[in-house]
């Protein structure tokens, strides 16, 4: 019953610690895509970017002033970024799904291995594809930034993935 317990809390953990949370607070749409179905004011906060404010459209202000960034690079970043998020919401929502049915798997009387093996491999295609997405979000953005500009960039979200 501890080993349950335990891989439970350890797969809820996860999903708590990938940021996907934010993901799941956002409202449940049908139909085409996430962008069609709110306006941009409506939408909530990017997961990626959590403590971004989203008053008045002053979408992502905090970051611009520390980045110092020009009126084109802001519209160009802003653009970027919802491009990025609209694009990775729904697997992000996929992959919370994922995570929820292995921890149910997990804690059954007598959990499938296939079926846990099949869920694993699962999330880890998902995870490579958020990582290319990811991957070709900071290669765009490299093109909008200057070297210095990238490299605060890349220092302040290596600070907020290590706590720091």
């Amino acid at each position: 019953m501890k080993k349950t317990a335990i891989t439970t809390l350890m797969i809820m953990t996860g999903l708590t610690g990938s940021g996907i949370n934010a993901a799941a607070a956002a409202p449940t749409v049908t139909g085409s895509t996430y962008n069609d179905a709110l306006s941009a004011e409506s939408r909530p906060a990017m997961p990626c970017e959590p403590r971004m404010r989203h008053h008045r459209g002053q979408m992502g202000t905090g970051m611009n002033e520390r980045l110092n960034l020009s009126n084109e690079q802001r519209t160009s970043f802003r653009e970027l970024r919802r491009k990025y998020f609209d694009n990775s919401i729904t697997e992000r929502r996929g992959l919370m799904e994922l995570k929820r049915e292995l921890a149910e798997e997990s804690v059954r009387k007598t959990p499938d291995q296939n079926k846990i093996n099949t869920l694993s491999d699962r999330i880890g295609r998902e995870h490579t594809k958020l990582a290319r997405s990811q991957s070709r979000f900071i290669n765009e953005l490299s093109s909008i930034l200057s070297p210095e500009q990238l490299q605060k960039f890349m220092k302040m979200r290596e600070n907020r993935f290590h706590g720091a």
